[in-house]
């Protein structure tokens, strides 16, 4: 299955722009674009909310779209759950460090 993403306009003041990602159709994530009332945040991707049951973390920071994708999919097809940041599991059993 694939990640898809759809940009959403904020009604957030400082953080107007927003990600839609969906999961084998099903909605999973929203990401925030901070902008510049987050101050050395700003330009990162924030993870505001997951809806799956492989992601129990939120607030995560990722500096780019990329580096999100990779780890919402890390997420998504591991055997475990995301709970730290990090990808507890990779897809082939062995420990991520």
């Amino acid at each position: 299955m694939d990640l898809r993403f759809f940009n959403v306009s904020m009604a957030v003041r400082g953080s107007e722009q927003g990600c839609l990602v969906f999961f084998g159709g099903n909605l999973v994530a929203v990401l925030v674009l901070l902008g510049d009332l987050h101050e050395d945040n700003t330009g990162k991707w924030f993870l505001e909310i997951a809806f799956h049951e492989r992601i129990i973390n939120h607030g995560n920071l990722f500096g780019s779209m990329k580096e999100a994708e990779t780890w919402l999919m890390d997420c998504l097809t591991s055997s475990r759950t995301c709970n730290d940041g990090s990808v507890a599991e990779s897809r082939n059993g062995h420990e991520q460090g």
